[in-house]
């Protein structure tokens, strides 16, 4: 079986690099997106299934 599909796991490691001096990240957004950055120092995981917290779209639950 295959998808063609996002699906929730699926997603990207990120690894920004170290600057002078250097960082660690906590917290990470990319265009308003967050994305989870309790790997290492500058390492991020953006999942392909993430939406922003102010998204329109992501305003109302059809489940009510």
């Amino acid at each position: 079986t295959g998808t063609f599909g996002p699906m929730c796991s699926s997603g990207v490691f990120l690894n920004f690099g170290h600057s002078r001096p250097r960082i660690k990240m906590s917290k990470v957004w990319l265009n308003g997106v967050e994305a989870y950055a309790g790997i290492a120092a500058v390492d991020a995981y953006l999942g392909a299934a993430q939406l922003p917290e102010n998204d329109p779209e992501n305003k109302v639950y059809p489940g009510r």
